[in-house]
């Protein structure tokens, strides 16, 4: 014998939210459409909870029948048997049912498979972080203050504005450096006289 909470094999959905969904539409959805009858209901709205079968179109039922008669609870106050707890009971069995059965035909999401590409390229970005802050010590060990330079924070750019400004400054050093050198050795060009004294 199966327990109420056993589920069903082909829907996943439990016997007993599908038994008491459907204990609890029929009565509804007959009386509704007696309603619309008298014209205490929208007729279209009842014919359009009346259309289709299947245990999706009986949890979707199960949602509208709760909705419609709250909508309209001054026009049917005293001429419905149906309590508040019995509305409430009705929509979460449906919205359980919902969130559980997947409506014939319906594409079932296919699971995405990671390829081997993909778990190389997560298992080195995972060492990069765990060992990054090593990187950043032996970077100082071996140029000192610069070590930002060749090691900068993780995720941290630098504007290309800065990076030409830096290279216009390595130049400028360099130019400075070059003329420095070139004053120091005499330089290449004329030279210059000195008088020697008697």
């Amino acid at each position: 014998m199966r327990s109420s909470f056993a589920r069903d094999h082909r829907t996943g959905a439990r016997p007993g939210d599908v038994s008491l969904a459907s204990e609890l539409r029929e009565p509804m959805l007959t009386l509704a459409e007696t309603l619309a009858k008298r014209g205490l209901l929208p007729r279209d709205v009842v014919a359009e909870i009346r259309a289709g079968t299947g245990k999706y179109d009986l949890a979707s039922d199960g949602m509208a029948l709760p909705h419609l008669y709250e909508e309209h609870a001054d026009a049917l106050r005293g001429k419905h048997p149906f309590t508040q707890e019995e509305l409430d009971q009705l929509r979460e069995a449906s919205e359980w049912l919902l969130d559980t059965l997947t409506p014939d035909g319906a594409r079932r999401p296919a699971a995405k498979q990671r390829g081997e590409a993909e778990n190389v390229r997560d298992r080195l970005r995972t060492l990069l972080v765990r060992r990054y802050v090593d990187l950043r010590k032996i970077a100082y060990y071996f140029h000192g203050d610069a070590f930002e330079d060749v090691a900068p924070k993780l995720q941290s750019r630098l504007s290309s504005s800065a990076v030409a400004d830096e290279a216009e400054e390595v130049e400028a050093e360099e130019d400075g450096a070059d003329d420095a050198g070139t004053a120091a050795s005499g330089g290449g060009g004329e030279q210059v006289g000195i008088p020697l004294s008697p």
